[in-house]
């Protein structure tokens, strides 16, 4: 998962830091601050619905629905799973807009943020 979202937001980040550098920032539309704000906001909505996606085409199909017990029920482990899905998402997507902002060639960073995320797996965080 971390390589598809990855491949799709360095992209569309970078073309936004050049068009904000060139223009937005010159004429003081707005700040910096506001530009990573809104980008992470735009972002959250649509890792939500992908999270839906996921959590309904891995959790039911797998059956992990009927293990319940008494001491952790079937709905706190269904929440408890979307919840990891969805932070990880939204992970995926801040940690490849942090490299994507540092970075000024998309392939270039999108083979840095491949590597630190394989580091992170690694080294355990």
């Amino acid at each position: 998962m971390f390589g598809t979202l990855d491949q799709q937001v360095i992209p569309r980040i970078i073309d936004g830091r050049d068009l904000f550098e060139a223009r937005e920032q010159r004429s003081k539309s707005y700040s910096w601050t506001v530009f990573l704000t809104s980008n992470i906001i735009v972002e959250v909505l649509w890792q939500t619905l992908a999270t839906v996606l996921v959590f309904i085409t891995w959790y039911y199909p797998t059956g992990l629905w009927r293990n319940g017990d008494p001491t952790f029920s079937t709905e706190n482990r269904g929440a408890l799973s979307f919840v990891s899905i969805w932070l990880f998402c939204l992970w995926i997507i801040t940690f490849s807009q942090a490299v994507g902002v540092g970075i000024q060639h998309a392939e270039s960073a999108i083979q840095l943020a491949t590597l630190l995320f394989w580091f992170s797996l690694v080294f355990c965080g």
